[in-house]
């Protein structure tokens, strides 16, 4: 060593050094044939959910709340000591207590020291001895409250949290009731009293709201959010001056935490829920600000300050951090300063969660045949070897050129090069929701996420830390590493359950079944991938065992040779251990798992935890790729649409670094897409009748409407007509569900009239009959213009002006 130098690296900074690979480049195709999601079908709520709205009594009670003199003048006088209070006995109940107050030998009050139950109407007084001189006489006065609803039947089907309660004013005799349903899987499990309001005479009406859906989802709706709030800075921390916040170098973390949201635990929900959500992540919040904690002391100031920040990061119900610290102006100098109260508002989209995203558009080919689904030609494009010595590769262009048709090469994508996520349901349409380790919500973990048992194991969804799912296997010591969860995708004629099944390619490339659902994540060899996770383990305090094992199960003979293979799970690509006395482990930060795989491939992610229970949030799996450099490798899916069946194409790629300068490679390849047609239902039915369909279901009246894209291609629909017979309109026929020609045979015109000739084909070269014409010229001597037809031979006029 001649020397030895420190070298700082500045992250920051691009990396622009020229691109130089550890291999060369490679590109493969892959055809593939996505689903048509129905539109229609989608926009829908759930038809196969069991609605039934559930049904809740109130019960009521009658109180004494009050005793006083029957008159201002009624207090009497001469008492020497209290008398004695006796409240009439209600008809069925507990009777009510009271004493007198006996000031200067008059009873001026009465003290109430049981209030009783079961009154139905105010209670008779009577007071006896004490001594007096005038008889003192009493009235008494009750309260007829709620006191408690009795659920009935809990109902079904309830995506809402708090169902409507309504109890109608006058109902019993009374008003004011108020009341909050609970709902747990669905169901309405109790009614929280708020106000047990007063004056009913009798129990009032319960109603709760039906969740039988009236119309069609609203799948998108504009939220105005609101509420009180005070902040607090983690990093930078308070008094910092802002000429010291380096923005690059510093992970912001400045909270606002919502003051009207109580429960930071409460579940979430398939609809907005009064509380932060993760769809606020992204959006702009505005603060109006009342009060502040001033620098560098411990004053606190009334303020009227308006500042916008950007939403980063909602960690649960009610607290996110913004994008900015806030800085509070002190002389000269502004300083990282404590929030203490003031109101907020975001406005924001709320997506709702769709259970049926799955809707396939079914087309029926023949008249004989079931219905088929209607799929579109995608291209699955993968780069291999793309992993640089130096430099970054920064974006890619894709091309493609048919070897059928005429024409140079189409660009399909230009887009940057990033690490794709592999936990994702690509074929579903609600991309709101599609990243499967981010667990919105119970209805999309029950979707997507499987125990072994279960009976021993249970997943939960949490709000703490928000979109995280909680992995219950029972008392900590007794997980012995035996029960596993497994994701799953889910897709059209594909089983969800906890069954792992083979890779099939057939149904790999079509995206569908129940071999695809169990093998959607690949696996490319060679590459460096990662495996990200937040998480909180719970185990014993003494225990220094626990851990969580993540596991890929695939049915690749070779996963085999793997170093870390496990014959009940498969390859172990990470474990989380925690060797610590406690009970409950939080992890700071997340927590990273790297691997790669020697060969190429398909399975899924199985987490097998031991000696704990497990909370997991934001799960990734991704090929990685550092700051500022390629990932090793990248699939990309691009639609890719035919023209004729089986129908190839010569693709060529090119890559750019970060200066957009093209870096020097030969990426090209050869392949044909769909050799049956599938794609092409509905564009060319190959010489088939073409039989539209509207939700799964033949359209059978003229009424029904439909849109068809592009050219309507209806070869040899009448294959009995001759080629000169081709210019005979097309009718709809609502018998059968066709479209057919109609008997109109040709369409001529002379210098007097237009006709129309119907008649058969048969009969087109030898007689065909004129139908109805319409004259061109007026004639004057017959009364204006004609309209004639033929009937066989015979020739009749209709000469009535028209």
């Amino acid at each position: 060593v001649r020397w030895v130098k420190n070298i700082a690296v500045d992250k920051t900074i691009t990396n622009s050094a020229k691109v130089r690979f550890y291999d060369e480049p490679l590109l493969e195709i892959r055809p593939l044939l996505y689903p048509v999601v129905d539109l229609n079908l989608a926009s829908e709520e759930d038809i196969a959910t069991a609605y039934k709205q559930a049904l809740a009594t109130a019960t009521i009670d009658g109180f004494v709340t009050s005793v006083f003199p029957a008159s201002p003048t009624s207090i009497g006088s001469g008492y020497t000591s209290a008398p004695t209070v006796v409240i009439d006995q209600p008809i069925s109940g507990i009777r009510a207590t009271a004493i007198a107050n006996v000031v200067d030998g008059s009873v001026t009050s009465y003290t109430i020291t049981s209030q009783g139950s079961g009154y139905t109407s105010n209670p008779g007084v009577t007071l006896s001895g004490g001594g007096f001189t005038t008889a003192a006489t009493a009235a008494s006065d009750i309260t007829t409250p709620v006191t408690e609803f009795v659920i009935v039947s809990g109902g079904a089907g309830y995506k809402v949290e708090h169902p409507t309660v309504t109890i109608p004013p006058g109902s019993g005799g009374g008003s004011g009731a108020r009341g909050r349903a609970n709902v747990v899987d669905g169901v309405v499990k109790s009614i929280t009293r708020l106000a047990g309001g007063d004056g009913y005479s009798s129990a009032p009406t319960v109603t709760i709201e039906d969740p039988t859906p009236t119309t069609a989802a609203d799948l998108n709706v504009p939220i105005t959010f609101g509420c009180n709030f005070y902040g607090y800075a983690v990093n930078p921390v308070p008094d910092t001056n802002r000429s010291l916040v380096n923005r690059k170098r510093t992970q912001i973390d400045y909270r606002i935490v919502a003051t009207d949201i109580e429960d930071k635990n409460t579940i979430p929900s398939l609809v907005r829920t009064g509380s932060f959500n993760a769809q606020m992540e992204g959006r702009t919040v505005d603060l109006s600000i009342t009060k502040v904690h001033v620098p560098l002391s411990q004053k606190e100031m009334v303020v009227n300050l308006s500042q916008t920040f950007r939403v980063k990061k909602v960690l649960d119900p009610r607290t996110m951090i913004v994008s900015d610290p806030f800085y509070y102006k002190v002389g000269n100098n502004e300083f990282v300063a404590n929030i203490v109260q003031g109101t907020l508002s975001i406005d924001y989209n709320f997506i709702k969660y769709n259970t049926s995203p799955d809707s396939s558009l079914t087309m029926i080919p023949t008249s004989t045949s079931d219905a088929v689904q209607v799929k579109e030609s995608y291209v699955e494009a993968t780069y291999r070897n793309i992993k640089t010595f130096s430099g970054f590769v920064a974006r890619h262009k894709l091309y493609r050129r048919s070897m059928f048709y005429p024409g140079e090469f189409q660009l399909m994508s230009d887009e940057p090069l990033n690490s794709v996520e592999l936990l994702t349901d690509t074929v579903t349409f609600n991309r709101a929701y599609y990243q499967m380790g981010r667990f919105y919500h119970q209805f999309h973990i029950n979707k997507y996420w499987f125990t072994s048992s279960k009976d021993d194991m249970h997943l939960t969804a949490s709000s703490f830390p928000i979109n995280s799912m909680y992995m219950y296997c029972g008392s900590p010591g007794s997980v012995d590493g035996s029960k596993y969860t497994m994701v799953k995708t889910d897709t059209i004629g594909g089983e969800n359950d906890n069954i792992y099944y083979p890779y099939n390619e057939n149904e790999f490339n079509q995206l569908s079944g129940s071999s695809y659902n169990s093998n959607f994540i690949n696996l490319k060899k060679n590459s460096l991938h990662s495996l990200y996770t937040n998480l909180i383990v719970e185990k014993n305090r003494d225990d220094l065992s626990a851990k969580v094992g993540f596991y890929f199960t695939s049915s690749i003979s070779s996963i085999k040779e793997e170093k870390e293979y496990d014959p009940r799970y498969g390859w172990k690509l990470g474990e989380i251990s925690v060797a610590e006395k406690t009970t409950k482990k939080y992890f700071n930060e997340v927590q990273k798992m790297f691997f790669t795989p020697s060969d190429d491939y398909y399975g899924t992610l199985k987490i097998v935890p031991y000696h704990c229970n497990v909370t997991l949030s934001d799960l990734s799996m991704k090929a990685y790729g550092d700051p500022g450099f390629s990932p090793e490798v990248l699939v990309i899916r691009v639609p890719c649409p035919l023209n004729v069946t089986n129908e190839a194409f010569e693709f060529r790629a090119e890559l750019y670094d970060i200066n957009s300068v093209l870096i020097p490679t030969d990426l090209g390849v050869t392949e044909a897409f769909d050799p049956a047609g599938v794609s092409l239902y509905g564009k060319d039915q190959l010489g088939q009748a073409v039989y539209i369909t509207n939700n799964g279901n033949t359209l059978i009246s003229t009424t029904e409407q439909f849109t068809i894209e592009g050219d309507l291609y209806l070869p040899n629909l009448d294959p009995n007509c001759s080629p000169t017979d081709y210019n005979r309109l097309v009718t709809w026929n609502g018998m059968n569900g066709k479209l057919e020609r109609t008997s109109i045979i040709d369409i001529y015109h002379n210098d007097e009239y237009i006709t129309l000739r119907t008649g058969s084909c048969e009969s087109f070269l030898t007689t065909p009959i004129e139908g109805k014409s319409v004259a061109v010229t007026f004639d004057g001597l017959n009364g204006g213009r004609q309209i004639y037809w033929v009937d066989g031979i015979t020739k009749q006029i209709d000469t009535s002006p028209i």
